[in-house]
């Protein structure tokens, strides 16, 4: 543990998780620490958009595609949007057939090696946008031209053709 000295001179052990207390009742944060804030906005938008990415895949494969059975089946009377069939889905995962067991694992893989490669061009280019329906896909859609290779490359790859209707 570090110490510090207080205002009244004596010492004091502090974690160190990164962040200090200068005055006694405030605590600040130290850049040396493990993880600045900006790094922890970044993972979280990351975190949030990668779902959508799933989210997406499974609304196009309601009506077509290796899960569209089990779609209506388990998940018939949700109503879209917001996730709703991809939690439903999700809930229901291990009555679900084979195919789309093995269909959704695929789209899993798929949005993890985007979150991968596209860390970077999030933080650069969709900053100040708020996660979730489909509005980082759209910001690194809108800004395809200029992503890094590895990020357009997996971008395509994963079917993001085009963004989600906002």
């Amino acid at each position: 543990m570090k110490s510090r000295c207080n205002r009244e001179g004596t010492e004091r052990a502090l974690p160190r998780s990164g962040w200090s207390s200068k005055r006694p009742g405030r605590a600040v944060h130290d850049p040396g620490g493990t993880m600045s804030i900006r790094n922890a906005i970044v993972t979280m938008v990351i975190a949030l958009f990668a779902p959508g990415l799933a989210a997406d895949a499974l609304a196009q494969q309601r009506s077509e595609g290796p899960c569209a059975g089990d779609v209506k089946q388990f998940c018939g009377d949700v109503k879209p949007g917001q996730g709703a069939i991809a939690k439903c889905m999700k809930a229901h995962e291990a009555e679900l057939s084979p195919a789309c067991r093995e269909s959704s694992k695929a789209r899993a893989e798929k949005a993890e090696r985007v979150r991968e490669e596209c860390r970077a061009d999030v933080e650069k280019f969709c900053k100040g946008i708020a996660a979730g329906g489909g509005r980082i896909l759209s910001c690194l859609k809108s800004r395809e031209p200029e992503l890094q290779p590895a990020c357009a490359a997996e971008f395509k790859r994963a079917g993001n053709r085009r963004p989600r209707a906002q």
